[in-house]
């Protein structure tokens, strides 16, 4: 299931956001003013 984090938990936690999309697979998508964007890191 993707995952929805903030563009401020990109920010503030970018290397935990990585760790997850390199351990699971999964995209993760950022927000910011309620748009989505898709980050395949």
């Amino acid at each position: 299931m993707p995952t929805i984090r903030s563009s401020a938990d990109l920010r503030n936690g970018y290397n935990e956001i990585s760790s997850f999309c390199h351990q699971y697979g999964e995209p993760v998508f950022i927000t910011k003013n309620r748009k989505v964007f898709r980050s395949n890191i």
